[in-house]
């Protein structure tokens, strides 16, 4: 990205050369270690509109890099020197940011698809910010425009032929939009969304008091599922995270017995409703069934695009590594678990990086399998992860049962 163009190149390579400034416009840094990214100059803060720090603009060198921020000796953030440098709502933003258990290098991505790899379909959004700009300043070509500008002799929807062809008209209220539009549910996030945004405006104009604009999308979020889960306990339905686990695809009821030698490593993540934290439990048993290790810890944060039960089988492995149990079945309910350990990368995406260290972690252990088990076979491990969610607290159990999970034995 910051090769120079250098003397009577190709047409190909000036080309190529032109176009890294749209690129710049998308591609954002994933933190590994720090060494590449520079704190103010490149995009890497995981916050809308803008992607660079302000408040260390002054006080940090334009080269420094974030790597001063990161302490080398667990690899975390330096929270004191984070919250010395920035203001707080930065230095939160920043130290949410999840940091590898391991050292890798940064690398960019692209933050405008879901697959965090450019392609030129993702290019062509501009098309339809653009059209949005028009419709909001009223100045698309309808029917309705183009007669009040003496262009056409009548201003009817094409489509109806009962009404006038305005920019609401076509895009909300016309018959032939009905079957285009939103879902009930994105509606009701449109609306929980427009309802935070008048409340902070009101908040600013009135009480003079500004709150982060970044919350307004999570706030909305946690009101429809609190909605959601407030609707399905008055219908008499249960709302748990067991119950979306989905279908009891193995059929596996009871605990099966492992060969002498080895361990029984069973994860499980719970998440209460309307909140964005997760809890973890992890069971060791032996051979023999009896259990040797428990924990209930809360869930690492994941960046955009992770999965939870990736982060809930690396912390597993690492339970399991610092216990020293060498010789593990790792069970969980997660149907693509077992994909894990042999899924070649082809792209590099930042999924593509936190698979790579859920294989790295592996290879730590003499032996290990894998496999995935119903929900009815791991209920020790998801109610270890439920009582975690109450308690608000870790635990560690060694060589004893805990009291909680002792009817799911």
């Amino acid at each position: 990205m910051d090769a120079k163009v250098g003397y009577r190149p190709s047409y190909a390579w000036r080309s190529i050369a032109l176009a890294r400034n749209v690129l710049r416009l998308g591609l954002r840094w994933h933190i590994g270690d720090g060494k590449q990214v520079q704190i103010n100059s490149d995009p890497w803060l995981p916050l809308t509109g803008h992607f660079c720090p302000f408040s260390s603009q002054d006080v940090l060198d334009k080269d420094e890099k974030v790597s001063v921020l990161i302490d080398v000796t667990n690899h975390s953030w330096n929270i004191n020197m984070v919250q010395g440098l920035f203001l707080e709502w930065e230095a939160v933003a920043i130290c949410s940011i999840p940091l590898p258990s391991r050292a890798r290098p940064d690398w960019l991505f692209w933050n405008e698809t879901t697959s965090e790899l450019f392609s030129m379909k993702s290019a062509y959004q501009l098309q339809v910010k653009n059209l949005l700009w028009r419709a909001s300043m009223g100045i698309l070509p309808t029917h309705e425009l183009l007669w009040r500008r003496h262009l056409r002799k009548d201003g009817v929807c094409f489509y109806c032929l009962s009404e006038m062809e305005s920019v609401e008209h076509v895009l909300w209220s016309c018959p032939a939009t009905n079957d285009s539009r939103l879902s009930e549910e994105e509606v009701k996030l449109f609306c929980c969304v427009a309802f935070f945004l008048w409340e902070q405006r009101n908040k600013v104009v009135h009480d003079h008091v500004t709150h982060n604009p970044c919350a307004v999308v999570l706030r909305a979020q946690n009101l429809c599922k609190d909605y959601k889960a407030a609707s399905a306990l008055s219908c008499g339905r249960d709302v748990s995270v067991e119950s979306k686990v989905g279908v009891d695809f193995l059929g596996q009821v009871v605990w099966k017995p492992l060969f002498e030698g080895w361990f029984k490593l069973n994860w499980a993540v719970h998440g209460r409703s309307g909140s964005q934290q997760r809890w973890v439990g992890f069971l060791v048993r032996d051979f023999e069934g009896k259990v040797m290790a428990a924990r209930m810890t809360m869930l690492n944060p994941l960046p955009r695009g992770v999965g939870s039960h990736i982060g809930a089988v690396l912390q597993a492995l690492s339970f399991g590594l610092d216990m020293g149990f060498l010789d593990v079945v790792v069970e969980g309910t997660y149907a693509l678990f077992d994909d894990f350990p042999r899924r070649v990368h082809m792209e590099q995406t930042v999924l593509d990086a936190w698979v790579e260290d859920v294989q790295f972690l592996f290879k730590k252990f003499r032996r290990y399998s894998v496999s995935t088990v119903s929900p009815r076979s791991n209920k020790a491990a998801m109610a270890l992860a439920k009582v975690g969610s109450g308690l608000l607290r870790d635990r560690v159990w060694m060589e004893e049962i805990p009291v909680e999970i002792q009817a799911f034995l």
